[in-house]
């Protein structure tokens, strides 16, 4: 009590300490009244806040009435002036936005109407408002903007679809006038499905009668296919014969031609033969006549002799050395030739007997002589080789022996000329010999010749034969050749009936299958007409029914009006705030008061003097009684002022005061205790303080909306308690939850004062070790 006495003797003498003193008390009035003292609000002037409208809306036709949107929606905005709004082209408005004029533009662009008008279409197109804000020019006026724009849309949206209804409305009147040709239309329908329903009925019955001919069709076509397919495969096999008798015809043509030049050869060598044989049945005439008067004159032998071995030398050696090649060659040709007719006959007669080539020779003319001409050839060629055997060959085999035996008299003879004389005897009997081997020779010659002129007519017989046996090969070629291709084309002709028939099987196949689904969709198409006979009765009556019920429809205005806007909000508040300042005013007391400590601890000299010989702790305790003391005066004033000055409309007015001065005392306990421990540093570090609890303390955003660092955070921040406590008792009504935040501060409020304690206890400990080295 002295020291306080004392101190408050110094404060009267130093007058300069009580304004001070004074002014520190009223910060917190000072600071709440220029807040608290405001009756507006962050809405109250909004058509202050210059906002511009852009209408580039062209309109449009809806029906037969034009509409315009953008321009009801600029009357409504003109009436309304719920914001600063200034109308203007789309180049002010981006001058302004650009110069920071404005603070949003909304355009209505030029299809806004048209869009409005899609509603109904295929694709419809959703009209679009454009607006554009300038958040930093204020975080506030864009919150607001935003709501105003939103609140133009909702507004649009309602006159839009008041529109739509109107539109709606009026086309149900043709909607009723349609239903009732509907119903018209549905009778019709009910008698014309009555007739149909007698139609198909018939086709179900043709079709049901005709499923058995369908079936029968199906399997004879699936038969045939069968049979084609055998026909196709037959003629495919026998395609490798037609091609080798094709080859074998050719190869015959050929071989006969080769033995019609060889027949020709051997008609012109049996012509040379039979003249030769002539000449030698002449010679041998002559020869035996010459025997016979070789007895008469002897001296004519040597002469006959010469002239025998002249005409020998000269005529018959060579033509019997032709003879016997012309016979060995006709020999050699001939040998083949005849089991080679035979066998061409034999072909042919097998290929005409074939039943697969019987119809071509039986309708082919060339074919018939052809297999007669085979038939002749094999027996002209056997005639001809028997002939051969039985009298040609004999008499060149005679003709040959005389020739040789000629050859070796005539040698004899021309040994014997000298010896003639002295051999009379032996030549009369060697004559006798001459004159039966002249008779011999004449009797060969004579078959010779006989036979030669046979030979000669059967060569030309055979010539004649073999040309027209080549020729009759040539056709038989070039028929073959013809059947052939006939065969190919025959094959690829059986090959594409087999697959039209494959075709046809499966189409008659499907056909069948066809049918029968024909038949049950008949009979689903039989009962849906009936259905439908039914349903279009029902039809007809609902449509009758709904053409009256549409009718009777009347829209008013008030009609019209709700369905447009078919929900009304109804608000109901809780704790509502008077004024804009019932919102602000928990948090504006709280950081008054802070404020208020904070200017105080500058005040104040806050550092122990050292020339004070009390201890720490006491002098400690004696400042913050002092402190505590403006403290309280400061939330007294603060308090009565607000409630009475500031008429501060609140729940519980005492409560006011006592949570004031707690909330005070608490944060002076807090400052206290910084500014102790580290003076000005201290005072830093409460100033930072004050400024973290500006935003995470429920003043701007509630505790709820922060990060959750933030939200865990301001548990431990005492502004936090003394916001809510104010708050309660301001505007919710709730004193409960004001003490249970004021017992949170006295927990600030005790803690702050035990860290002062502890802080004067280290500084008594300093001071005292301190003084025994100053008295030493």
């Amino acid at each position: 009590m002295e020291q306080f006495s004392t101190s408050l003797s110094v404060l009267r003498e130093r007058k300069g300490a009580v304004i001070a003193i004074i002014a520190v008390i009223l910060v917190p009035l000072i600071y709440a009244a220029l807040i608290l003292s405001a009756s507006w609000g962050p809405y109250d002037n909004l058509s202050n806040l210059p906002v511009a409208v852009v209408n580039n809306d062209l309109g449009a036709m809806s029906g037969n009435e034009e509409i315009n949107a953008g321009n009801q929606l600029v009357d409504s905005l003109k009436e309304s002036m719920t914001l600063g709004f200034k109308f203007v082209s789309s180049e002010e408005a981006k001058k302004g936005m650009d110069d920071l004029t404005y603070y949003m533009t909304i355009e209505i662009p030029e299809d806004f109407s048209h869009r409005i008008t899609t509603v109904l279409d295929e694709n419809p197109q959703i009209p679009e408002l454009t607006y554009t804000q300038n958040e930093g020019l204020h975080f506030m006026a864009a919150q607001v903007t935003n709501k105003a724009a939103e609140q133009i849309r909702e507004q649009l949206g309602n006159q839009i679809t008041e529109t739509y209804v109107r539109n709606v409305f009026t086309q149900l009147e043709q909607v009723a006038a349609g239903f009732k040709d509907g119903a018209e239309g549905s009778t019709k329908i009910n008698e014309g499905s009555a007739k149909l329903k007698d139609g198909t009925g018939q086709i179900l019955s043709s079709l049901e009668t005709k499923a058995p001919d369908i079936s029968r069709l199906a399997n004879g076509a699936k038969e045939l296919k069968a049979g084609t397919g055998e026909l196709a495969s037959k003629i495919q096999s026998g395609t490798s014969g037609v091609t080798q008798l094709a080859d074998g015809s050719k190869t015959l043509s050929a071989g006969l031609g080769e033995l019609n030049g060889g027949a020709r050869e051997l008609d012109k060598g049996a012509k040379d033969l039979n003249a030769g044989a002539e000449e030698l049945d002449a010679g041998a005439k002559d020869l035996n006549a010459g025997a016979k008067e070789l007895k008469a004159g002897t001296e004519k032998v040597l002469t006959g002799l010469e002239g025998v071995q002249a005409a020998i030398n000269d005529r018959l050696a060579p033509k019997s050395k032709e003879f016997a090649a012309g016979m060995t060659k006709y020999k050699n040709d001939t040998a083949p030739l005849v089991p080679g007719a035979q066998a061409i006959a034999d072909g042919i007669e097998e290929m005409a007997t074939n039943p697969l080539f019987a119809a071509y020779f039986a309708v082919n003319p060339d074919l018939k002589r052809l297999r007669e001409g085979s038939k002749e050839l094999a027996a002209g060629v056997n005639k001809a080789n028997q002939a051969f055997k039985e009298k040609l060959e004999p008499g060149a085999h005679q003709i040959a022996n005389g020739i040789d035996s000629t050859d070796e008299k005539v040698d004899d003879v021309k040994a014997g000329v000298d010896k003639l004389v002295a051999g009379q005897k032996t030549l009369d009997k060697g004559m006798g010999d001459l004159l039966a081997g002249t008779g011999k020779l004449a009797a060969g010659t004579s078959r010779l010749s006989a036979g030669s002129s046979q030979l000669a007519g059967g060569t030309t017989k055979l010539a004649a034969g073999s040309t027209q046996l080549s020729d009759g090969a040539k056709r038989l070629a070039d028929g073959n050749s013809t059947l052939q291709n006939s065969w190919a084309a025959l094959s690829d002709g059986a090959n594409k009936i087999n697959n039209g028939m494959a075709q046809v099987s499966d189409g008659n196949q499907t056909v069948n299958t066809g049918w029968g689904t024909l038949t049950e969709g008949v009979k689903q198409v039989d009962n849906g007409i009936g259905q439908v006979e039914s349903g279009s009765k029902e039809l007809a009556d609902g449509l009758k029914g709904g053409a009256d019920k549409v009718g009777a429809i009347k829209a008013e205005d008030s009609n019209i009006a709700q369905f447009a806007s078919p929900v009304a909000l109804k608000k109901n508040v809780l704790n509502s705030f008077p004024m804009y300042r019932y919102a602000n005013a928990p948090y504006v007391l709280a950081l008054a008061l802070f404020v208020g400590v904070l200017v105080m601890t500058v005040v104040f000299n806050m550092r122990k003097p050292d020339t004070q010989e009390v201890s720490s702790f006491t002098w400690y305790s004696s400042l913050f009684s002092k402190m505590a003391g403006v403290a309280v005066l400061q939330a007294l004033i603060a308090g009565i002022c607000t409630l009475f000055f500031l008429k501060l409309s609140v729940y519980h007015s005492i409560l006011l005061i006592i949570f004031a001065i707690i909330a005070s005392l608490a944060f002076l306990s807090i400052v206290f205790f910084l500014v102790a421990a580290a003076g000005n540093i201290g005072r830093f570090i409460a100033f930072v303080f004050l400024v973290l609890q500006l935003s995470t303390t429920g003043s701007s955003l509630p505790i709820a909306m922060l990060p959750e660092g933030l939200r865990t955070l301001s548990t431990f921040l005492p502004m936090r308690y003394a916001i809510d406590s104010f708050r309660s008792i301001i505007s919710l009504d709730n004193a409960g939850a004001g003490w249970a935040n004021i017992f949170v501060l006295l927990f600030f409020l005790i803690a702050g004062l035990a860290l002062t304690a502890i802080v004067a206890f280290v500084q008594n400990r300093r001071t005292n070790t301190a003084t025994p080295a100053r008295v030493a």
